[in-house]
């Protein structure tokens, strides 16, 4: 068939259903990569969900908690029996309220006659009409009731009523401490989250109340009574929300309602927040998907151009047959395509063809006073002979060469030769292709092949092709990762250039490709180079059918600077975090530990009803020692006790420096009895062994106070307050002693 026969397909059909293909594959994964980062960002807001749940359940437990404190302090103080004596003597009145007030944590306490009217207060503002109503209304004996407004601002306050219904004897009114309720209590759990916020809703008429903390600064507790941008659903009963907040911003959020009151526990984070590290995630997954793409694209273009050049090939083949075919038929044709010359044993042209003087450029009567060798350029005709010496090796040959024309310029052939006799005389038949166009197509192929192996021996990425289990094609980045040569690597296998220990994670990686289970796959292992060093390696791989072999595409990066950077970020983070809360002298924790441990280590003992001990424990007569020996001795003495203290104590306890020679104790779990015992073995192995210092003997003793959760106190305040009356005590007594 010739080359320009119209049923011919056109190069770039058979194109077409590749590139379908292509875009096919283009569009599955787009879709695929879609679907994933859609699974993964609900499953982060669920998981952002649960967090927020489980912070508003706390939140509210914690308020509902200290609500019920309050109200059980208020009926303890109606019961005084102070109140029962009458309200003659004012001043005590007036001493009564405020240390009750004191005592009891109140914003003010103000006493109201049966009549509503003020018999005394704490607080120089006037009652409201709420609080009059609600204790005019309220009979005598009643239990505690709360009373809440919003307007003009934020007021809860619990009334409780005197004396009996038949004889009353009139109100106490408590005012609670909002602010103090949210420093303490509604951010002691953190979100651990930038934007999170945890706040109290609540709505009364027309108006809307949001109390937490200040969110443009961050400090501070704020509150309003204005309505906000919020969602409906914040005050609906609903248990989540998806909306905007206040900033107009998308948010999450979980409510709970307490129990006491009708407001609302509020716990939100902002939704970009969720979805940011999923985000990064997808933009680099785009970026390797897009390069693997762009390879595999690649790939399938030069595949494509081979098979193309083979078919054009096969074709002139087979049209170099089937002229063949026809001039044994024929004899000689002359309108042959190929250049069909007939020559005696001497080289002398007998018979050329149509094809031969339109090709050479000479008449008929020229050629044939020719001789063969005329048509060849002196270095074919070398080459020729080099290769067939003997006359022998003439017949049946087929053999490339470069032909000359009349007007001197050349022109590549395929020549095809034939010997036979005829009544005695042996002739040759010789049938010369031009192969011009084959050669430029060649000189195209490898200048692709060229352009594509500089695509893939870019050094930032290792590049190997896997064909039954050994490398078809390594570019030479690939080589150097893992310290060979190209030569070197051809003979190794993908798990020769892992460690022993991730070999089986290389391996099921490519066994996972090889059965389908999966076409692209991401993972880390270490790497083993020629020299035995190890690199970390980050692997992304899929897999490609070509001719029908199944090929694995590996494209590995070196990640060993980004490893360490991150084993020293994190080494840093420990550093400066253990700087933050050690005291630097003695080693111990500093009270900004104390601080954000104690509160939390009272929770727990409150929760499960766990004794903690805690002991004051000060050096005595200190100032005498940096005064006679010196501030280097006074920092050595310092040191060598807590060493002391740090060496009886368990790995819960907390052992910090309180201030100056002042240290603090404390012993989840320790009952007090048990707490006296171990601060009387401290003081007396520091009154057994002397300090020594720069070849001096400094004696030194130590005075210790104890306290106990619950008996001495129930908040951190309450009980560093007791040690520390107990430790005072101990001073007074003549120091060198433990006081509980």
């Amino acid at each position: 068939m010739s080359r320009s026969d119209p049923s011919q397909p056109h190069p770039h059909q058979s194109l077409r259903p590749l590139v379908g293909l292509f875009l096919a594959a283009l569009l599955a994964a787009v879709l695929a990569g879609l679907g994933s980062y859609r699974y993964q960002r609900i499953t982060l807001e669920n998981q952002a969900r649960e967090e927020l749940s489980y912070l508003a359940q706390v939140q509210r437990d914690h308020l509902d908690f200290w609500l019920q404190e309050k109200l059980n302090d208020v009926l303890a103080t109606t019961h005084d029996p102070f109140f029962g004596t009458g309200f003659r003597d004012q001043r005590a009145l007036q001493a009564r309220l405020q240390t009750l007030q004191t005592v009891y944590g109140f914003a003010a306490i103000r006493l109201l006659d049966p009549a509503g009217r003020t018999l005394a207060s704490t607080d120089l503002d006037p009652i409201s009409a709420g609080e009059r109503r609600t204790a005019l209304a309220l009979p005598g004996g009643a239990p505690p009731t709360l009373v809440w407004s919003l307007a003009p601002e934020v007021m809860l306050s619990c009334l409780a009523p005197l004396g009996t219904e038949a004889r009353p004897g009139g109100t106490l009114v408590f005012h609670l401490d909002i602010q103090a309720m949210l420093v303490s209590i509604l951010h002691d759990q953190p979100t651990f989250r930038a934007s999170g916020q945890t706040l109290l809703v609540c709505r009364q008429g027309g108006r809307m109340a949001v109390l937490g903390r200040n969110v443009a600064s961050g400090e501070g507790a704020g509150q309003t009574a204005q309505e906000p941008e919020l969602d409906h659903d914040f005050l609906a009963g609903k248990a989540f929300s998806e909306g905007q907040d206040y900033r107009g911003v998308p948010t999450l959020a979980a409510f709970r309602p307490l129990t006491a009151l009708p407001w609302t526990v509020l716990s939100k984070m902002d939704r970009a927040e969720i979805a940011a590290p999923l985000a990064r995630q997808a933009r680099i997954q785009a970026a390797v998907s897009a390069l693997f793409l762009a390879i595999l694209g690649i790939l399938l273009y030069t595949w494509w151009s081979k098979n193309q050049a083979q078919n054009r090939a096969g074709r002139v083949r087979m049209e170099q047959d089937k002229d063949l075919l026809d001039r044994q038929l024929k004899a000689l044709s002359r309108y042959a395509n190929d250049i069909v010359l007939l020559m005696d044993g001497a080289g002398q042209l007998i018979d050329v063809n149509d094809r031969a003087l339109d090709a050479y450029g000479y008449t008929r009567d020229q050629m044939l006073s020719m001789k063969i060798d005329q048509l060849w350029t002196p270095k074919a005709l070398v080459d020729f002979f080099k290769r067939f010496p003997a006359p022998e090796q003439l017949d049946s040959l087929r053999f490339e060469s470069v032909q000359v024309r009349k007007d001197g310029s050349t022109f590549p052939v395929e020549s095809s030769s034939r010997q036979f006799q005829e009544h005695g005389v042996t002739y040759h038949q010789v049938i010369i292709r031009d192969i011009t166009e084959r050669k430029l197509a060649e000189e195209a192929l490898c200048a692709s092949e060229a352009k594509f192996r500089g695509l893939v021996n870019q050094p930032l990425v290792g590049i190997a092709i896997i064909e039954e289990e050994r490398f078809s094609f390594t570019n030479s980045r690939f080589a150097e990762l893992f310290g060979y040569s190209t030569d070197e690597i051809g003979a190794l296998r993908m798990l020769d250039l892992a460690t022993a220990q991730d070999r089986p994670l290389v391996a099921e990686q490519i066994r996972r490709r090889l059965s389908g289970e999966t076409d692209c796959i991401e993972y880390e292992f270490q790497g083993l180079r020629k020299d035995g060093s190890h690199l970390a390696i980050e692997a992304h791989g899929s897999t490609l059918r070509l001719g029908g072999k199944l090929m694995l595409i590996s494209m590995l990066r070196d990640v060993s600077m980004r490893k360490l950077a991150e084993e020293r970020v994190l080494s840093l983070q420990e550093m400066l975090r253990e700087q933050a809360t050690r005291d630097s002298l003695t080693g111990l924790y500093n009270r900004r530990f104390l601080d954000e441990t104690m509160e939390r280590e009272l929770l727990l003992a409150q929760r499960n009803a766990n004794p903690i001990s805690v002991i004051m424990a000060d050096l005595d007569h200190f100032k005498a020692v940096n005064d006679r020996h010196g501030h280097p001795a006074g920092d050595e003495v310092l040191r060598v006790f807590s060493e002391m203290i740090a060496l009886q104590s368990r790995r819960s306890d907390i052992c910090c420096r309180f201030g100056g020679e002042e240290f603090l104790l404390v012993y989840p779990g320790l009952a007090k009895e048990i707490a006296c015992e171990r601060a009387e073995q401290l003081r007396r192995r520091i009154e057994a062994a002397p300090f020594a210092f720069g070849g001096t003997s400094i004696a030194v003793t130590a005075s210790f106070g104890v306290a106990c959760f619950p008996q001495d106190g129930n908040t951190r305040e309450e009980l560093i307050a007791a040690a520390d009356r107990a430790l005072y005590a101990a001073k007074a007594a003549g120091r060198n002693r433990v006081m509980a």
